[in-house]
């Protein structure tokens, strides 16, 4: 991936797979968090991928590298295969475990009994930050640089008038792709990729699957309608937590968020060495292109 180098590890009949993140990407104890949340997942019956404990009882590895120390973590494979949208049983189970996810979210956060130090997942670190740094490195394009402003601000005022304190707080995936859940022969789902884990509000995870799904091959193409979909998968989540239609409005506009979120993403990737140079013209246009098109949807 391009936040991370992914190795895929096979021992006798088992494979397992190793994550090695960008230096910078991840720290020390956000790594030590996510594992820690991911044992006490698996611990709890939840079907994901729990790191691999060493000899010595450790999971995170600490590689030494030229432009700094990286923290690794081996994995156990999510068995399976990839999520099929087109499938009515399996939008409905994804919603089923991410509704668990979420209610065991609150019960792991109450039991640790310390506050989380991984960076909260709020305006200022998923639209504010982001915005700033596009905004840093399109200096020759000041009129993108007073479209993303503007927008910002009206994202910003929409959700002043939404509400973002009727939003549930607790532990959110922070990456719930329709890429990060496998499902098994018996539409078993199991669910992986932690790295964006941290606390915030709940709805987000809804608004990054909603994203996701409708960037998905299935959907893009339109061989597979989208609200269908959705509505399986939050007739499934309903099951373990609630969630109320009213709440459609802000999902939107989080979903608009993530895509902003994304786009900054690319900023701190290209500053790595050994990246792949993405903010071209070509690049920039698209996604300036994706911006209003998502807007266009929500209004």
């Amino acid at each position: 991936t391009h936040l991370n180098h992914i190795y895929r590890v096979k021992a006798g009949s088992s494979v397992y797979y190793f994550r090695v993140p960008l230096h910078g990407w991840r720290s020390l104890t956000d790594t030590l968090e996510e594992t820690e949340y991911l044992f006490y997942l698996a611990n709890r019956g939840l079907p994901v991928a729990p790191p691999v404990n060493d000899r010595d009882g450790n999971c995170v590895q600490v590689v030494p590298a030229p432009e700094g120390d990286r923290y690794a973590v081996l994995f156990n494979e999510a068995k399976g295969t990839p999520y099929d949208p087109n499938n009515r049983l399996q939008n409905k189970r994804f919603g089923q475990l991410v509704g668990q996810l979420h209610r065991f979210s609150r019960e792991w956060a109450n039991k640790r009994g310390k506050a989380i130090q991984k960076e909260k997942m709020d305006l200022e670190s998923l639209l504010q930050a982001p915005v700033r740094r596009i905004c840093r490195s399109l200096a020759h394009r000041p009129h993108d640089i007073n479209f993303l402003q503007t927008v910002a601000r009206e994202i910003e005022e929409k959700f002043s008038c939404l509400g973002l304190d009727k939003l549930d707080i607790g532990i959110c995936h922070g990456d719930l792709h329709t890429r990060n859940v496998h499902f098994d022969e018996s539409l078993n789902p199991t669910l992986f990729d932690f790295d964006c884990f941290g606390p915030g509000w709940l709805e987000y995870d809804i608004a990054v699957y909603l994203y996701s799904l409708l960037h998905s091959p299935a959907v893009s193409s339109g061989k597979v309608p989208y609200m269908p979909v959705f509505y399986q998968f939050i007739e499934g989540y309903r099951e373990n937590v609630d969630f109320s239609s009213q709440l459609m409005e802000t999902v939107g506009w989080l979903g608009v968020v993530r895509h902003l979120w994304g786009f900054g993403l690319n900023v701190f990737l290209e500053s790595h060495m050994g990246c792949k140079t993405m903010m071209n013209n070509e690049f920039v246009d698209k996604q300036i292109h994706e911006v209003k098109t998502m807007i266009g949807h929500v209004k």
